[in-house]
């Protein structure tokens, strides 16, 4: 899966899509991000998860918060981080839930995972949205 940060372009953006086909990799991310829901969970490195790969140099972080903070951009031009809270990531978890297989993601398919910081988060099979 391939981690992509979109400055403009379109009327969505900014946008870090992330995006792939492979379903085991949407399980990997899955059981990534399902760790900040748990007691303890700090941060996850989501362009170092197996499978990932970074374009452009684009780096994010996933990370526990007490508050939904979304997206934010923490070095310029390429770091960023998403800062959400333990039931949020929770739910990220269940909309991941359909690219964990294939048979029910046919064709181009993508997804919003969060839109509560000034840079949206997407996961879709493929380079557009």
């Amino acid at each position: 899966m391939r981690v992509e940060y979109f400055a403009n372009g379109s009327d969505e953006c900014p946008l870090i899509l992330l995006y792939g086909a492979d379903p085991g990799d949407a399980i990997t991310l899955s059981e990534a991000l399902h760790t900040l829901a748990k007691p303890g969970a700090t941060r996850v490195a989501v362009h170092n998860l197996p499978g990932f790969s970074s374009v452009a140099e684009c780096r994010l972080f996933a990370s526990h918060s007490e508050v939904d903070r979304g997206v934010t951009m923490i070095q310029s031009p390429n770091e960023f981080e998403c800062f959400l809270r333990a039931e949020s990531w929770e739910n990220i978890v269940g909309l991941l839930e359909p690219f964990c297989d294939s048979e029910r993601m046919p064709g181009m398919s993508f997804q919003y995972l969060d839109e509560s910081g000034d840079i949206r988060l997407l996961i879709s099979t493929e380079r557009a949205w």
